[in-house]
């Protein structure tokens, strides 16, 4: 958590490794940073979600970088960064309640304004207004692979993270319109996510989903590659975003646990590619087993740990967990390289002779993405707009755990114990508070009226 709130500080503009240097705050970075504060300084989480949307261009899309000295921004033109502020948005109102904020004005970057809400349903338009020639949604000048982008050289690419991403934006705001009974916004995004189902079968490779469609119409992330043949990303927002069938869910992460998984963490693509293919596809710019080339890129870890835990794989879930978590490094310093108390950005892959060793620590995505995927998929506490889930996930070597988080005021302080120790399944038997049974998994806030603590068992 500590963590979280530096990289939530600073963002990725000064540090050991940036110079502070036309850096500034970056977009996408910052709208993924305030997920790891949330919960405890919401009031500037919600300050930096709307700097940060006032240097959304009218259009839709977003300036990269913004200067916060200034007010001014720069860059632009990528396919992912608006995409980003949904999920904040609406995290930020299931954390604090706040639906007021959706209807606060806030100035475009180039010309006029409009609400919260607005701002991200243009965002949505800007998107489905850039579809390729196979439907997908075009990479433009980058999505969050920034390496990857070089194949934007070959003409118009289409990005299928990208494609998950817009699926699992609109999929977040059919949840927000439902509870509002925004029927008719309802709809519209309702039809926007059938769309993406229906192109499923365009990115589905056969055992993976596909990364790209480069400009000459061939297949990014496929079997039919010689390298970068399976992506990390693609599995895991597929499973995200709800698109996936279970069968080509459970058919993706099986590819990653095969091909992708190192001592340190998941990898980001399999196999590295050894070097440039000048003629077409021009994509890697590292050495072997370097940053995105078949790197552990860890920010992109957690996605897999929140996919597994959907898909009811615990112990997968925990592996890629402990696998990554920094500790573990404490006796392998002369590898590592960097410190054991912090995620660092990256990890050598194993096409890398140094493989193991960590660079561009402190400031990384990983912070925030890896409490969520922590506190709200392993513990299971995670708060909705009616109400919060309690569905906690237990190693299969454990036999209880003890876990307290505060909602909206509340302390919960929540009792898991497995009744059974043959049993290793999560599931609930039992859900108690403060002595009164819960029917399902979810406790709604009204139960929380007037309660200072809340004593919650779990009994798996």
């Amino acid at each position: 958590q500590y963590q979280c709130k530096t990289t939530f500080d600073w963002s990725r503009f000064i540090s050991l490794y940036e110079r502070g240097i036309d850096r500034g705050i970056g977009y996408r970075d910052s709208m993924q940073d305030v997920l790891g504060v949330m919960h405890t300084v919401p009031e500037q989480a919600k300050n930096r979600i709307v700097e940060l949307l006032k240097v959304q261009l009218s259009a839709g899309d977003a300036k990269s970088v913004f200067y916060p000295a200034t007010k001014l921004a720069s860059g632009g033109g990528r396919s992912d960064d608006h995409l980003w502020a949904v999920f904040s948005v609406c995290t930020y109102i299931k954390e604090t309640g706040d639906f007021d904020f959706l209807d606060g004005q806030v100035p475009y970057y180039d010309c006029g304004e409009a609400t919260v809400l607005q701002h991200l349903e243009q965002g949505i338009k800007f998107t489905m207004s850039k579809l390729g020639k196979h439907g997908i949604p075009l990479m433009l000048g980058g999505d969050w692979n920034d390496s990857i982008s070089h194949i934007k050289r070959t003409g118009d690419v289409e990005s299928v993270f990208v494609f998950f991403q817009l699926a699992h934006a609109v999929k977040e705001l059919m949840e927000l319109y439902k509870y509002l009974g925004a029927d008719e916004k309802y709809s519209w995004a309702e039809g926007i996510y059938a769309y993406c189902k229906s192109k499923l079968d365009v990115v589905w490779d056969g055992e993976w989903f596909l990364r790209a469609f480069d400009g000459y119409g061939d297949k990014i992330g496929s079997k039919e590659n010689e390298y970068a043949k399976l992506f990390l990303n693609t599995q895991s927002w597929a499973i995200l975003s709800g698109l996936a069938s279970g069968e080509q869910s459970v058919k993706a992460m099986n590819s990653v646990k095969k091909y992708m998984v190192s001592d340190f963490g998941i990898e980001l693509l399999y196999p590295a590619a050894p070097g440039f293919d000048i003629e077409k596809k021009c994509f890697i710019a590292y050495s072997a087993g370097v940053r995105e080339n078949g790197a552990i890129f860890c920010h992109s870890n957690p996605w897999a740990i929140i996919a597994e835990c959907l898909l009811g794989r615990v112990e997968n879930a925990f592996d890629y967990y402990f696998r990554l978590l920094p500790s573990r490094r404490n006796d392998k310093a002369e590898i590592c390289k960097v410190e054991p108390y912090v995620y660092c950005q990256n990890i050598l892959g194993r096409a890398n002779s140094r493989h193991g060793e960590g660079a561009n620590s402190w400031l990384t995505g990983t912070a925030a993405w890896m409490f969520i995927a922590l506190s709200q998929y392993l513990f299971g506490i995670r708060p909705d707009y009616d109400g919060v889930y309690v569905e906690p996930h237990m190693a299969e070597s454990w036999d209880n755990m003890y876990i307290e988080r505060v909602v909206r005021g509340v302390r919960l302080k929540v009792k898991v114990r497995r009744t059974n120790a043959s049993e290793s399944n999560n599931d609930i038997k039992c859900l108690r508070m403060n002595g009164r049974q819960i029917g399902g998994t979810k406790i709604p806030y009204s139960m929380l009226d007037g309660v200072h603590e809340a004593y919650i068992e779990v009994i798996l």
